[in-house]
């Protein structure tokens, strides 16, 4: 008899440390109704994708099941809320734990695991900022609320750079980051956590803009002109020449729109030792042709018509246009990304 109580404590301490590797996913949804739908899903290529389903019973939707990665998912609901078509969801991170989330017209909370707790400590800090934003002039709220998102984006990288719910915030901030800063991170990413796809991407991309930051020599490059002809980076700059290359598309508006002052720039500069390349992220050669014509662009220009997988883009990590690189006469970089009244200025101390 001993032996089977023994056993039977055994089998139900056993029980309990297995199911502490499952996930618990409970809570409600403002306007759900009782035998409702809502589905637990993650978002792939933009769209969301259903991994499981749920039918609300008094009033609380749950989902059980194990999860082998932490991953950043969605609970949404099938029905309408109210007399809207608007349905409601929150994303939380599922990982292995109780979690708890609770979703209404206004938002959502999270609680009950290691990255859910951080997201939320993250998400009320945010919340926190944005009710002051109450107080400033609304010309200057949407500036304001860009510098608020920013650095807390990039405070909760740096925080939580260990885990995964700090790599989500990374991906978020890794465009407002300096290269250096951003490099800095990267080395502090867990092994376990290093291989995540995006992260190999953005270790890429800081190399390279490593090799090409200020004070590096031009990266080469081999693209085509309009007349089908190859041309190299290198045919212009290195040779004595302060280089512009500018980076633009026929379809990309802020571009077209610089248009007009690097013109000016280019009739002021170019027989001064000064020259412009410009290279074209554009994939249709006839528009390509046509938006040179029509602006009157008489410097060089460049493509292999592959976008953002092109040769320039790559060789540079660019990841906006406009985006501009100049060059000394030396072929040494001394700016990057600078418009406008900037660029003008570096222009005319760089041509003598």
């Amino acid at each position: 008899m001993k032996k089977l109580i023994y056993l039977l404590v055994i089998t139900i301490i056993f029980a309990a440390c297995a199911s502490k590797k499952d996930y618990i996913v409970t809570g409600s949804i403002e306007g759900g109704v009782e035998g409702g739908i809502v589905y637990l899903s993650f978002v792939e290529k933009g769209s969301f994708v259903n991994i499981d389903s749920s039918v609300i019973k008094n009033g609380v939707f749950t989902f059980k099941g194990r999860q082998d990665t932490v991953v950043n998912c969605y609970v949404r609901s099938k029905e309408k809320v109210g007399n809207t078509n608007r349905k409601l969801y929150g994303d939380f991170f599922l990982e292995n734990g109780e979690i708890n989330i609770i979703i209404t017209t206004k938002g959502s909370t999270v609680s009950g695991t290691p990255n859910n707790d951080a997201y939320q400590a993250i998400r009320n800090e945010m919340y926190e900022l944005q009710k002051n934003l109450a107080s400033v002039p609304k010309e200057e709220q949407m500036k304001e609320f860009d510098k608020i998102f920013t650095g807390v984006m990039k405070n909760a990288a740096t925080r939580y750079i260990s885990m995964p719910v700090g790599i989500h915030f990374l991906k978020q901030a890794q465009h407002f980051m300096e290269t250096e800063e951003l490099a800095v991170l990267l080395k502090r990413i867990p092994e376990g956590l290093a291989n995540d796809p995006e992260i190999v991407h953005m270790k890429d991309i800081v190399k390279r803009k490593q090799a090409t930051a200020i004070g590096c020599k031009f990266v080469d490059f081999t693209m085509s002109t309009p007349e089908g002809k190859t041309a190299k980076l290198s045919e212009y700059a290195g040779n004595g020449k302060v280089v512009l290359v500018d980076f633009w598309a026929s379809w990309c508006a802020p571009c077209c729109s610089a248009i007009p002052g690097l013109i000016k720039i280019y009739e002021q500069y170019k027989d001064k030792g000064f020259e412009i390349v410009a290279v074209s992220l554009d994939q249709d050669a006839k528009a390509w042709k046509e938006a040179i014509r029509k602006m009157n662009m008489s410097w060089p220009q460049l493509t292999d018509l592959k976008a953002w997988k092109s040769e320039g883009v790559k060789s540079y990590a660019v990841g906006i246009i406009p985006y501009t690189i100049l060059i000394d006469a030396g072929g040494k970089i001394i700016a990057r990304n600078l418009h406008g009244d900037e660029l003008e200025k570096a222009i005319a101390e760089s041509v003598k």
